[in-house]
């Protein structure tokens, strides 16, 4: 997941923060709080997970909320959005003077914020962090500088043809009338009339600790991180291997059992066409993740093919189904081969794998993709969150998985997976049918 799930109309509310003042005040203080523990800092979270590292100068913390744009009460869309937009804007002042930095990132289905303190300021930071969650009133100036924040994107993408694709193919994968297939940010007039009462509820219907899970990396054990979330801590032993024995694949629910393709006609220069290949549930996330790798090979053609405009692969979930979803934008009269094409690839994959020298190439591709990946702390704290929210191993030793993948094994979950849905955008006429 994603990130490496299908995220619909991902925001990154972030940035950097200013940095703390250093004076001799904030050295003889250490990281000790200037307060007590707030109350609702001492609520169990649903889980929480600590990878140590006593060299990092970074502690970074990231809690997984369940709850993104699909919450958004009918007639409010653009509430996640905007409480995210507020969070941020408002905790900058008391984060900064930690030296901290805060970012969240909304999807249809979640809310990860990431906080990220230097060692000798964790807990204020930490503290301040959670009082800004669960305590203090939201601030009618920060939601007034997020409103203006999300006006000006829906100003600016007002009839952008990429984002009503995205809904469209949203509205193919979850159903034309699923929260999951509105438009996160919302509307100019749904954003408009969003008042602190409505994000005051929101918060306080979904922002709940016990159902978070968090997930933290840098210089800190397993005990201090304890007694600051209220819960216990699990460590993460790095390297550790996953428990014998993989997810055994079971079969797809009966909507997903055949293909489904819609044609949306729309006077533009472009086409966009997109592919969701369904897998049963409980198929390998390594296997799902290396196919995925093998599929924006396939799909970014070096020279690049004439009349490709852009192609990509991701993964995502609905209602429990694994999805591989490529998508390629293209030039209209090609459109009809390039949907071919995304239809098609994955039984290419189950008949024409990466054999011999090959496939060990491409294996070592996906594994240093990977760990880079993994090694930046803010995606690092968010993978593992998502992994132990899943029930899964929040740190595997994904090097050595990786170096043991088993080409038969990869081709099987290949050849699971079951007929496309697809969706065609753009002008019909110009298609060559």
């Amino acid at each position: 997941m994603s990130r490496l799930a299908l995220q619909v109309a991902l925001l990154a509310f972030g940035g950097a923060l200013p940095g703390a003042e250093t004076g001799a005040g904030a050295a003889a203080g250490g990281d000790r709080p200037s307060r007590e523990v707030p109350a609702a800092a001492q609520s169990r979270y649903g889980a929480a997970v600590l990878e140590s590292e006593s060299a990092a100068r970074i502690l970074t913390v990231g809690i997984l909320f369940p709850a993104g744009s699909s919450e958004d009460p009918p007639g409010r869309e653009g509430t996640a959005a905007l409480l995210a937009g507020v969070l941020r804007r408002q905790g900058a002042p008391a984060l900064a003077r930690h030296g901290a930095a805060l970012t969240a990132e909304l999807s249809e289905s979640d809310l990860h914020l990431t906080l990220m303190a230097p060692r000798a300021a964790w807990r204020g930071a930490f503290v301040a962090l959670e009082t800004l969650l669960y305590e203090s009133p939201l601030s009618g100036d920060a939601l007034e500088a997020a409103r203006d924040e999300v006006a000006g994107i829906l100003a600016f993408e007002a009839g952008a043809p990429g984002r009503a694709f995205d809904l469209e193919r949203a509205r193919l994968l979850r159903g034309a009338d699923a929260p999951g297939a509105r438009p996160a940010l919302g509307t100019p007039a749904s954003t408009g009339s969003l008042t602190l009462a409505d994000l005051e509820a929101f918060r306080g219907a979904h922002l709940r600790p016990e159902e978070a899970t968090l997930a933290a990396h840098g210089p800190v054990g397993p005990s201090e991180l304890a007694s600051l979330v209220g819960t216990d801590v699990q460590e993460v032993v790095p390297g550790a291997r996953a428990a014998a024995g993989s997810p055994r694949p079971g079969t797809l629910p009966a909507g997903w059992g055949r293909g489904e393709r819609i044609l949306v006609d729309r006077d533009l220069t472009s086409s966009w066409v997109s592919a969701a290949v369904p897998f049963p549930p409980g198929t390998p996330d390594l296997h799902l993740r290396f196919l995925l790798q093998l599929a924006r090979e396939a799909l970014d053609p070096v020279p690049p093919e004439p009349g490709l405009f852009h192609a990509d692969a991701s993964t995502a979930a609905v209602d429990g189904v694994p999805l591989l979803v490529l998508t390629a934008s293209v030039d209209p009269g090609i459109t009809p081969a390039w949907e071919e094409r995304l239809a098609g690839l994955v039984a290419t994959m189950a008949t024409g794998f990466p054999d011999g020298t090959f496939f060990q190439l491409a294996r070592r591709r996906f594994r240093t993709r990977t760990l880079l990946e993994l090694a930046v702390p803010e995606r690092r704290v968010e993978w593992m969150a998502r992994r132990r929210a899943a029930g899964l191993p929040p740190l595997p030793d994904l090097a050595g998985e990786i170096r043991d993948l088993d080409r038969n094994a990869v081709l099987r979950t290949a050849a699971l997976a079951g007929p496309a849905r697809v969706i065609v955008f753009g002008p019909a006429e110009m298609m060559g049918r």
